[in-house]
């Protein structure tokens, strides 16, 4: 309360605690506001509240190759990595980190406010996406991402699959295969589009290649708009906060927006039929940010390194051809809303039809970078 308020002797009169949703894959997260009142030394009311993520971190962490990243975000803070990124991109303050004495992680953080209470226009995805690209852009031309050893390490743990975002399917091609041939999916995509499934699965080690031979940055690698706030600064303009950080590490260019478009609309957090509008957007908001942060190579990098990003995302994929089958269940967004489970089949059919085309384009982009860098 003291810090929140920038006051060593306020007091506090009344607090309150409100648990908040947080959407994870990963145990051993809980997050909550605290808010409340306090008497300032003036003898002034004021009111105060912050945001508390308590992390209980995978045991024996320091004898894992790859860091737990709830513990992974700690370090990062911790670290001064975090402390001044630049443009106007930023994370939330960081009021306290305590280690508590049953290894949980207490990590103490300002409470945003979305000006759009979480509901954004689609220029606001372009401005977050402009931000993301100058931030990414600063580790391209000026800084280059530090080798620390907990960083996540995006393209060499086989993220197709250990960062799949449904349970992972046993013998998935076999079982994938026989979806294919259901009835309720032949009737949706066709065989053409079906085809394009088939393929998709074939490339994955192709996606993988392209993204390992693009240039490298700095990456959050969570950033939709779960994650993101649009946030008023000290002089007015709007600031873009991004929040859990469990997976900071380097990636190749482009991928950061990846998520900020299909990870926003894998949550229903934008309307799919406007998808090739969110595409736009968010794409020339990126590559207008890396102009900023004075990155001068060519566009068809970036786009290669998005929409093989995209074409990673199988797993999702894969998923709604067995709601097809089985029938789709509602869905609940980052900030609790329940979308209807007819609405989250609708909206995912038109999610798997981006992901078919952006895949498209990445195999265009490769063969044709591929040529080029041959001659």
């Amino acid at each position: 309360m003291r810090l929140v308020l920038g006051s060593g002797r306020a007091r506090l009169r009344t607090w309150e605690l409100e648990r908040l949703p947080y959407l994870s894959v990963l145990s051993g997260r809980a997050l909550a506001r605290l808010a409340g009142a306090a008497e300032l030394e003036t003898g002034e009311s004021a009111r105060w509240s912050a945001v508390v993520k308590v992390i209980t971190p995978a045991r024996d962490r320091e004898a894992l190759s790859v860091p737990d990243s709830g513990y992974r975000e700690v370090l990062a803070y911790r670290s001064g990595m975090l402390a001044e990124l630049p443009g106007r991109f930023r994370t939330p303050r960081v009021y306290s980190i305590d280690d508590a004495v049953d290894g949980r992680i207490w990590l103490w953080l300002e409470d945003l406010h979305d000006v759009y209470d979480r509901s954004w226009p689609r220029q606001q995805f372009a401005a977050a996406a402009h931000d993301l690209g100058v931030f990414n852009g600063h580790y391209l031309v000026s800084s280059p991402p530090r080798a620390a050893p907990w960083l996540n390490q995006w393209l060499r743990y086989a993220w197709a699959e250990e960062h799949a975002e449904i349970q992972r399917i046993p013998s998935y091609r076999a079982d994938l295969e026989r979806t294919l041939d259901e009835s309720p999916v032949r009737h949706q995509f066709g065989s053409q589009t079906v085809a394009r499934i088939a393929q998709l699965l074939d490339d994955q080690p192709t996606f993988m290649e392209l993204l390992a031979r693009l240039p490298e940055t700095l990456c959050h690698h969570d950033a939709a708009l779960a994650n993101l706030f649009a946030v008023r600064g000290p002089d007015g303009m709007l600031e873009t906060v991004a929040v859990d950080w469990e997976k900071i590490g380097p990636g190749p260019i482009g991928a950061e927006i990846a998520t900020l478009t299909f990870g926003t609309l894998r949550r229903c957090e934008f309307d799919a039929a406007r998808a090739e509008e969110l595409d736009a957007a968010v794409f020339h908001g990126y590559l207008s940010g890396l102009r900023e942060a004075g990155w001068r190579g060519a566009v068809e990098l970036v786009r290669l390194g998005y929409t093989a990003a995209i074409a990673l995302r199988w797993t999702v994929l894969a998923g709604i051809l067995h709601m097809l089958v089985q029938g789709a269940e509602p869905v609940r967004t980052s900030q609790g809303t329940l979308v209807p489970a007819d609405t989250v089949l609708v909206q995912r059919v038109r999610l798997a039809k981006l992901l078919l085309d952006r895949a498209d384009e990445a195999r265009r982009l490769g063969a044709r970078w591929s040529t080029s860098s041959d001659g």
